[in-house]
């Protein structure tokens, strides 16, 4: 009984551990964190397996970012020479100043 008393005590620990390990609380640091720990922190010049996400800029300046599926996505061209960039993640894209297009 004592054993069973233990591993009920340790589960509603792990909860808690789990927390400590975070970064932040704050959700954009997390991302922005974890948009910094990957292949494309920086945004790429070519498109990675899985680096789907096209970060363009606007004629007037404004950074923009496309989902896979939305409307002209298939359209936009990224040009590296411009700052255009693909991204792996959302985070990525926020985390270079890319505001999230819907179309």
């Amino acid at each position: 009984m004592f054993r069973v008393a233990m591993l009920v005590v340790g589960l509603a620990v792990l909860p808690a551990l789990a927390g400590a390990c975070t970064k932040s609380n704050d959700t954009v640091a997390q991302d922005q964190y974890q948009a910094s720990q990957s292949a494309c922190a920086k945004g790429c010049e070519s498109a990675l397996p899985g680096c789907a996400i096209k970060g363009n800029i606007s004629t007037g300046g404004v950074k923009y970012y496309h989902m896979p599926g939305t409307t002209n996505y298939k359209d936009i061209i990224i040009q590296p020479e411009k700052g255009e960039r693909w991204f792996c993640s959302e985070a990525e894209a926020i985390a270079n100043g890319f505001t999230r297009k819907d179309h």
